[in-house]
């Protein structure tokens, strides 16, 4: 009970019910300034592939999107990705929610509990 009280005090609340996807996705993208040319190109060309597949539209408050939300985002892709990709697919949820939590939009980041794919390596060969 005290851990909720002390997320629920980090919490913007006029903030939090005001913020939606969309506005969330623009500040995220005016951070990729900092990134040298090819990661912020390739982090737009997620928030591009993220606003084009998200099925509960861009007008969803940051405060209602749940971890079964972006966890069926990322099913939907999950097919066509290998597992470097839906790595990247999955640290681009995390840094823009991560942005939600430092702004106190909200308390904890939804996308902190869906895990990375393993990647497998093919064993190295040894010369005999």
């Amino acid at each position: 009970m005290v851990e909720e009280m002390k997320k629920s005090r980090k919490v913007n609340l006029k903030a939090s019910h005001k913020i939606r996807l969309d506005e969330l996705l623009r500040f995220y993208d005016t951070t990729l300034e900092n990134f040298a040319p090819g990661t912020s190109e390739n982090r737009r060309c997620l928030i591009k592939t993220f606003k084009n597949s998200w099925r509960h539209g861009m007008n969803m408050k940051v405060t209602d999107i749940k971890p079964l939300h972006l966890r069926t985002w990322l099913a939907q892709h999950r097919q066509r990705l290998k597992s470097h990709t839906w790595n990247a697919y999955l640290r681009f949820l995390r840094a823009v929610f991560h942005l939600a939590v430092e702004a106190q939009v909200i308390a904890e980041n939804p996308a902190n509990g869906l895990k990375l794919a393993r990647i497998d390596v093919a064993p190295r060969m040894t010369p005999t």
